[in-house]
């Protein structure tokens, strides 16, 4: 079955459903680490987490998500990154920052190192985290996720080649199959198949997919250049999908309401190559992914000048600088430890 499947179960349903079997957890971002944690705290039998490549994971204490905001939700930070559009000025900063960035992904990979046993276990990532942060490729670590690898009852499998056989999975590199009673794919979803198959001209088909090789051509992750009457919201990613949501709905909204226009189509490519070039640069290969994590603010800048707002919220650089630090910090945070608040009359 597949982990949107699993997750619409209610918990109890959940619970009857792994209870007494032999669980498999296909994937390895959130979802994954999620399901497999829960099989394993309600099983007899140990879940084994089968994923392609290891991602860097993300410790859900408060010190380091106060670190991640730091580093990499700051005006700062962003100034270390070229980016779409950038000027002459802009980009020479951004060159002599390079070191900077250097430093800062390294500090980050550390930390992160020396918090969570990811060599000891065989889960320790062979990209670096800029690419992680430039792609979304990271997940919030459950927090039992490794004292159940060291009970034994989650066991890690890094394989990318595998089969369904009688019984249970078969591995390329083992004669003796694994014995399976459930696999739970958390292998996420093809957004980009999804909207081709909005469409049955292949012309339209081809539009939505974009050049081979290339990124789903949306202006401002919002409007095909030549599906204008198409919009589409939370196709790409950011540190947080929630904040970035509204920030786009809010841009649509405008849109409709006449605020602004768009550009000609010429300038929406053009600017879509932009960002293309961008991802292919510190995203590697998993610029495809459409994520704008490592420039969320200079995205969202876009975002308020197209609707005629001010992106700056407090007088001086100082105010400003200091409120996003705050901001990124309490969005993360609730992003990655999935605060839920909970209105019970008048009290909240």
């Amino acid at each position: 079955m597949h982990a949107t499947d699993y997750s619409a179960l209610e918990d109890s349903d959940a619970v009857e459903l792994v209870r007494g079997k032999r669980v498999a957890v296909v994937g390895s971002m959130k979802s994954a680490l999620d399901i497999a944690t829960d099989c394993a705290n309600v099983n007899e039998f140990p879940c084994t987490l089968i994923y392609s490549t290891p991602i860097w994971l993300i410790p859900q204490t408060p010190e380091c998500l106060m670190l991640l905001g730091l580093l990499f939700g700051s005006h700062f930070f962003e100034l270390t990154l070229h980016k779409p559009g950038d000027g002459f000025f802009l980009a020479l900063l951004t060159t002599l920052l390079t070191s900077t960035r250097w430093v800062i992904i390294k500090i980050m990979e550390c930390y992160l190192r020396w918090k969570l046993p990811l060599k000891k276990n065989g889960f320790q990532p062979k990209h670096s985290f800029q690419q992680s942060i430039s792609a979304c490729v990271f997940a919030a670590c459950p927090q039992h996720l490794f004292s159940r690898v060291e009970e034994g009852s989650i066991f890690l499998r890094e394989s990318s080649n595998w089969s369904f056989c009688e019984g249970g999975l078969r591995f390329e590199d083992e004669s003796r199959p694994l014995d399976v009673d459930l696999v739970i794919l958390a292998t996420g979803s093809k957004g980009d198949e999804k909207l081709r198959d909005l469409f049955v001209s292949p012309k339209f088909k081809d539009y939505i997919m974009g050049p081979a090789n290339g990124i789903v051509p949306l202006y401002r992750e919002v409007v095909h250049p030549r599906i204008p009457q198409l919009v589409v919201i939370e196709y790409s990613e950011d540190v947080s999908n929630m904040y970035m949501s509204e920030m786009l709905s809010r841009w649509l909204c405008h849109f409709i309401d006449g605020s602004f226009r768009l550009p000609p189509i010429r300038e929406m490519d053009e600017e879509i190559r932009r960002w293309e070039k961008h991802r292919k640069t510190y995203a590697g290969k998993y610029y495809s992914r459409s994520c704008v994590a490592s420039l969320h603010i200079w995205h969202n800048d876009q975002l308020c000048r197209d609707m005629g707002c001010s992106p700056w919220r407090k007088k001086g650089l100082l105010s400003e600088s200091s409120l996003a630090l705050i901001v990124s910090w309490i969005t993360i945070n609730c992003e990655l430890m999935n605060i839920e608040i909970l209105v019970q009359g008048d009290t909240h």
